[in-house]
């Protein structure tokens, strides 16, 4: 194309489209100068078509109302205060350099309209503030024509006002026109401002904040040129009903917060949306909700999974409207606080959850039923899972994060489910928080595994119901504790309970129904309830602790083999009360120890207490008996490893093929504790130092608990024996026998601690004499009662006051207590009752008589006749001589006298020798 040429002063020429150029580029500009001084002061001022308070450059003009000049605001340090006069005025472009405010308010309420010439205008906020006043007074109207834009550049805030005041003239009129910012900004505005636009173009990083004190609906499209926060200025729902576009991110961000008063809420309610950044909603200061009622307002679905296309952070709230079903590409991360999800109808998360933070569903702001259903396996966030009312549903398993707790209940006087519809869980805890209804719920086809991995030092205590047509089996890992405890039971059952770390307590005191098999591999599982049901138990690693027989499950119809196994663990048997007491589990549980041996332990709070097992224990394994209280074994029983008691008792009253072994601080007893007879069969005993022996004896029946021994009995050198009479200490006639160890056919060394062979042992009012290898049954170890003493008998039955011995004189009248005794009777407390010896007489050359009475039950007391001529020195023995004089003293046949005396007259006989006289007594002693 050629251009024609223009000659100008000196013969120069120019091409046509220079001179265009030039041309276009001159751009009319009038700044703001109310105080008419060049525009260095800034300042109040009216704008209107009539006062010359723009400054050209070179003087002040007149305001040119065909907005083709551009409106210059500058930097004067201060901020501006700028009336639009009665009937507004036509503004094009406009900028402002200041580092302020400019404000712009009406002459006349709702009439003064700021109309942008056509084809728009570009408005440069400098960085700073620019703000068109709405509120309530003095509202100042935007018109901009369909088609047209207002571009707004540099930054900074661009407020459109908190609301109009309902006047025609303060709501904006831009139907068809795009408001483009260009620069991250914070744009400020309402509904009948910001929201009168078609299109909101938004660049990266800016924000929009809605300021009306009111609930809003915005009919404008939103186009993101990045990342994006929408916000609000009071604790209001807005309604964003447009379609939001782009290649940003949304996140709605609540900056105030009034607890009386709604959630700060934005809501998703126009066609599908279509922006590619995600959405993240930011609780961290206040609460923040977003509503959406179909997965596509969430904008664009991402091509692949993407975990953190929505962002739950702070206390979040993501509230369906309705059905809703979030497609398995979003992920949701949830983020700080956590987040909150609820609704109105049954919905679904199908994305991947993850994050730190934790998972609530419902709110205390919030009437939604709340179904929500999880269907995503790979759900990891870590913060748990909290349902605070309505139903939180799987549709998969391992749905829920599990490295929190998951807590029933929040809220008082709701409902709060968990339905795990035959899928299984893993979570780190379950607990019980407030509300109506709260239950676990299984109503699928299958069982449901509840897994719960406790954390260290960590403790949750669930006492809401389990309910459901299916099964839930439980299992118990991680080292915290978990603590059942509804007291009225559950109405559905647990399947398998499998406790493989930590502690799990079944203490309701009630009854709970398991259908399936107990096992425990590791950590404690208590029981402190009636169990109904249970197919086996077995221990393999750690303890179960049973407080009664019904924690084990219905007793079996019939003996049982393999109903309690102990392979390498403990059956702790602890019973609840301080007061001590027993029980007995049922001997039709038969009892299988592994090659791991099994541990029994028997405990209590305080006071003694016994627990009874009289079924029979099979098994290769070995058993060891341990802690302070009781274990009774009264069956048959056949395990083929060692049996060791090292602490408590272990009362056999049944038979071991075991060898045992009592170490130090522990004891054994073989029989009947209760009645003192009774036999415990084993192959062989070994007390070792500081063990006990208890035999108990029955004086009552002549009878004692008897350990048979086939083998060796084995007594350390400290180890000791006591013996406790249970029959009522009934005195035993002299001789009597009681076998306590029966080692027949096998060997006995050692004696126990102070109690050599032939040892007295006094129990009760008898006195035994222990004997290591009785003489009358050999390989016996047995009691023999002492002989007793005629005299003490007497003593005892008639002068209980006698304080002196056999040898003593206790009313001093020269005949000893025993001399009084044997010689007739006599009170030994009353002196002066004569000489014993009576009726002396001759019969005949060297011959006398004497004549005395005796007891005719003398034993233990012996009576010898000695003779003497002399009186001095020794005494003679009957028959026996000296100076050759022999005398001998014959006691004739005895006469029955007094009741328990004979008299008996004694013949001596005398030999001749040198004496005249021969003097004869009695001599008597009590050993």
């Amino acid at each position: 194309m050629k251009y024609p040429k223009f000659t100008v002063a000196g013969g120069a020429s120019l091409a046509a489209p220079l001179f265009l150029a030039v041309s276009s580029n001159l751009h009319a500009q009038l700044t703001w100068d109310p105080a008419l001084d060049g525009g260095v002061t800034p300042g109040a001022g009216a704008w209107d078509t009539t006062t010359a308070n723009w400054w050209d450059g070179a003087a002040n003009q007149t305001w040119d109302n065909t907005g083709a000049t551009e409106a210059i605001f500058g930097d004067a340090g201060a901020n501006y205060d700028v009336t639009i006069a009665t009937g507004g005025v036509t503004v094009g472009d406009l900028s402002f350099s200041g580092a302020s405010r400019l404000l712009f308010r009406a002459e006349t309420d709702n009439d003064g309209v700021m109309t942008i010439k056509p084809g728009g205008a570009v408005w440069d906020t400098g960085g700073a503030h620019i703000l068109i006043l709405q509120n309530l007074t003095n509202d100042v109207g935007v018109s901009i024509g369909s088609g047209d834009t207002l571009t707004v550049n540099g930054g900074g805030i661009f407020n459109a006002g908190e609301k109009p005041n309902g006047g025609a003239g303060a709501t904006w009129v831009a139907a068809g026109a795009t408001l483009d910012v260009t620069a991250a900004t914070d744009v400020r505005g309402n509904a009948g401002s910001i929201g009168q636009f078609d299109t909101v173009e938004l660049a990266g990083g800016s924000t929009f904040r809605a300021e009306r004190n009111g609930n809003e609906t915005y009919g404008n499209d939103w186009v993101l040129e990045g990342d994006v926060t929408f916000t609000t200025r009071f604790a209001r729902q807005e309604n964003l009903s447009g379609v939001i576009s782009g290649a940003g991110r949304v996140t709605i961000d609540s900056t105030v917060f009034q607890e009386n008063q709604v959630d700060q809420t934005y809501i998703f309610s126009g066609d599908a949306n279509t922006y590619t950044g995600g959405t993240t909603v930011d609780g961290t200061s206040h609460v923040a909700v977003l509503g959406i009622n179909n997965d596509n307002k969430l904008g664009a679905v991402p091509g692949a999974a993407d975990a953190d296309n929505i962002v739950l952070k702070g206390g979040a709230y993501l509230r369906m409207n309705g059905a809703v079903t979030i497609d398995a590409n979003r992920g949701i991360t949830l983020d700080g606080g956590g987040g909150f999800i609820a609704s109105g109808a049954a919905s679904s998360v199908a994305g991947l959850i993850t994050g730190n933070g934790g998972l609530a569903i419902g709110r205390t702001a919030d009437g939604s039923g709340n179904v929500v259903t999880l269907s995503n396996s790979g759900n990891d966030y870590g913060g748990g899972t909290n349902v605070l009312r309505g139903t939180v549903r799987l549709g998969a398993d391992n749905a829920f994060g599990s490295d929190g707790p998951l807590t029933v209940g929040g809220l008082g006087g709701v409902n709060a489910t968990v339905d795990l519809e035959g899928f299984d869980a893993v979570v780190g805890g379950v607990q019980l928080g407030v509300g109506n209804t709260r239950q676990i719920r299984n109503n699928g086809a299958t069982a449901s595994t509840l897994t719960i991995d406790v954390a260290d030092t960590e403790s949750y205590n669930y006492g809401g119901n389990l309910t459901g047509s299916s099964v839930v089996n439980l299992i118990k890992d991680g080292p915290g504790t978990q603590i059942f405890d509804r007291t009225s039971g559950y109405t559905s059952d647990f399947g398998d309970l499998t406790v493989n770390e930590g502690a799990l307590e079944l203490n309701n005191g009630g009854t709970t129904d398991v259908t399936g098999d107990i096992s425990v591999t590791g950590g404690t599982l208590r029981v402190d309830e009636t169990l109904v049901g249970v197919t086996s138990v077995s221990v393999t690693g750690g303890a179960l602790r049973i407080s009664s027989d019904d924690c084990l499950g219905s007793v079996p119809g019939a003996s049982t083999p393999d109903f309690l196994t102990l392979d390498g663990g403990t059956l702790n048997v602890r019973l609840s009360s301080d007061t001590g007491g027993s029980f007995a589990i049922d001997s039709n549980r038969g009892m299988t120890l592994g090659a791991g041996g099994g541990v029994i332990q028997t405990t209590t709070p305080s006071g003694a207490w016994a627990v009874t097992y009289n079924g029979d224990i099979t098994g290769v394994g070995s058993l060891t008996k341990d802690a302070a209280q009781t274990l009774v074994l009264g069956g048959a029983n056949s395990y083929t490893g060692a049996t060791t008691v090292s602490a408590g008792r272990l009362i056999l009253t049944g038979s071991l093929t075991s060898d045992v072994t009592v170490e130090s601080g522990a004891s054994f007893v073989g029989g009947d504790q209760v009645t003192g007879t009774g036999t415990g069969t084993l192959p062989s005993l070994t007390l070792e130092d500081g063990s006990l022996l208890a035999c108990f004896i029955n004086t009552g029946a002549e009878d004692a608990t008897k350990s048979v021994v086939s083998g060796a009995v084995t007594i350390g050198s400290t180890a000791t024996l006591a013996v406790i009479d249970q029959g009522g200490d009934v005195a035993l006639a002299g001789g009597t026998k009681l076998t306590l160890i029966d080692y027949t056919g096998g060997s006995l060394s050692g004696t126990f601690d102070g109690l050599p062979d032939g040892s007295m042992l006094t129990v009760g009012s008898n006195t035994f004499i222990l004997d290591y290898d009785d003489d009358v049954n050999p390989g016996t170890v047995t009691l023999t009662v002492q002989a007793g003493s005629a005299y003490d008998a007497w003593v005892a039955a008639n002068y209980p006051g006698v304080v002196g011995g056999f040898d003593d004189d206790d009313d001093l009248d020269g005949l000893s207590n025993g001399e009084e005794w044997y010689f007739g009777g006599t009170d030994p407390l009353t002196g002066g009752e004569g000489s014993p010896l009576v009726d002396v007489v001759a019969t005949g050359a060297g011959t006398f008589t004497f004549t005395h009475l005796r007891p005719t039950d003398a034993a233990g007391a012996t009576a010898s006749y000695e003779w003497s001529s002399t009186l001095t020195g020794a005494w003679n023995p009957s028959g026996g001589s000296a100076d050759g004089i022999t005398v001998t003293l014959t006691d004739g046949a005895a006469t029955p006298d007094v009741p328990g005396y004979e008299e008996v007259t004694v013949t001596v006989a005398v030999t001749a020798g040198s004496s005249d006289k021969v003097f004869a007594r009695v001599n008597l002693t009590m050993p």
